[in-house]
């Protein structure tokens, strides 16, 4: 498997003001697929639901053979993957195996020098963004952690009461 790359890249301008991209969800790959079929797409891209890409691959083969921009958002995969976690643990997973590696990653971009003053300064705005996130998180899991993740067994008594 690739090595994904693990710092912004540069993708190409839209067309003023904004490109339009339609977001394409479990069940709209027919009616998407039928309207692409008869005519000229008035967009410039369609964006796909990472859960539900492995379902939507005729519609991603059609896309990508007329030329027209495909996104995959991977957000609602990281939503998906902290549904599986249970409750109580949810937020020193996701800081720890989401947030972290990625205020890391920002960080050794924004110590690089990427030729362009406008996108350094962006990168830096959104390392401090990112980073400051970081920080409240861990405050916030900190005055707010539980102090067992089990619940507590019902005593003898109160067992003979209910009983």
């Amino acid at each position: 498997m690739a090595k994904a790359n693990q710092f912004p890249r540069l993708v190409r301008s839209t067309p003023d003001p904004l490109g339009l991209f339609i977001r394409s969800e479990y069940n709209d790959q027919k009616a998407l697929l039928d309207f692409l079929h008869t005519q000229q797409p008035g967009f410039n891209g369609v964006v796909f639901n990472a859960t539900h890409v492995e379902s939507q691959n005729e519609l991603l083969e059609h896309v990508l053979d007329r030329k027209i921009d495909a996104v995959l958002y991977q957000r609602t995969q990281k939503v998906a993957g902290l549904n599986q976690i249970p409750e109580q643990l949810r937020a020193s997973h996701f800081l720890e195996r989401d947030l972290r590696p990625s205020t890391d990653r920002i960080l050794k971009a924004a110590r690089e020098d990427w030729g362009d003053e406008a996108f350094n300064k962006k990168l830096q705005k959104q390392r401090v963004r990112i980073d400051t996130l970081r920080v409240a998180l861990s405050e916030h899991q900190e005055k707010h952690r539980m102090r067992s993740f089990s619940p507590h067994p019902r005593t003898r008594a109160a067992r003979m009461v209910h009983s």
